[in-house]
């Protein structure tokens, strides 16, 4: 045990749990309002995306079609991204911020809840306790179970891969439902990307490469049979 001295005002337990609670609160909804809106613009898209396309070509030629067509499909990353990062600022008066350094410890609150310290100076911000060294925290997170997200973003591939699959192989049943894989490839991309971005792990990295894959697929897929 680790006997330390600050000349700051610590956190509680109770006040980082609920911090970290306050902030999910925010952060799931953004997400989920993420998704929807995904789901949302691709049926709108599917609805329009022949009138409008038809056009197009009639006004600007083909190649401008197929451009458009390019740029709408696009558009479905700042749709999905555009909540997260409206949650994510409306979460920041809930945010763990170490007194000492101020160092953003989000993405940390079970590591400062094991050590009682800043990850980032190491200084002890949490009241009660034993404090711990962080090397002896890493052997234990090491032998735990991994995050769930590291499993949960294979989702995306796994599922655009089945319809890639189930397209290649009935065609006529599934010719309403082109935009599947690469809608999947989108959201894969989009959320593996920003969590590989903002918590630099790399176990994110292979289901972001598969699903940038399965995208790349998708849309290679979908622009030949238009």
């Amino acid at each position: 045990m680790q006997s330390v001295s600050c000349e700051f005002n610590m956190f509680t337990e109770a006040e980082v749990k609920k911090r970290s609670k306050d902030r999910l609160r925010i952060i799931i909804p953004g997400l989920t309002f993420g998704v929807m809106a995904i789901f949302g613009y691709f049926g709108f898209l599917v609805w329009v995306k022949e009138p409008l396309l038809k056009s197009a070509s009639a006004l600007l030629g083909p190649m401008v079609s197929n451009v458009l067509l390019f740029v709408l499909m696009l558009l479905v990353i700042p749709l999905f991204l555009t909540p997260i990062l409206i949650a994510e600022r409306l979460a920041r008066k809930h945010s763990l911020i170490c007194p000492n350094c101020n160092a953003d410890l989000n993405l940390l609150v079970p590591r400062v809840l094991k050590t009682r310290c800043c990850s980032k100076c190491g200084s002890p911000i949490v009241e009660g306790g034993r404090v711990r060294q962080s090397n002896v925290y890493d052997r234990w997170r090491m032998l735990r179970a991994r995050h769930f997200l590291v499993y949960w973003f294979w989702i995306w591939p796994i599922v655009g891969t089945i319809c890639i699959l189930s397209i290649w192989t009935m065609p006529s049943t599934f010719q309403n439902f082109l935009q599947m894989p690469m809608l999947f490839g989108l959201i894969g991309t989009s959320s593996t990307g920003w969590a590989l971005i903002r918590t630099r792990d790399k176990r994110y990295l292979l289901s972001f490469l598969a699903s940038t894959v399965l995208l790349a697929i998708g849309l290679k897929y979908f622009w030949e049979m238009h």
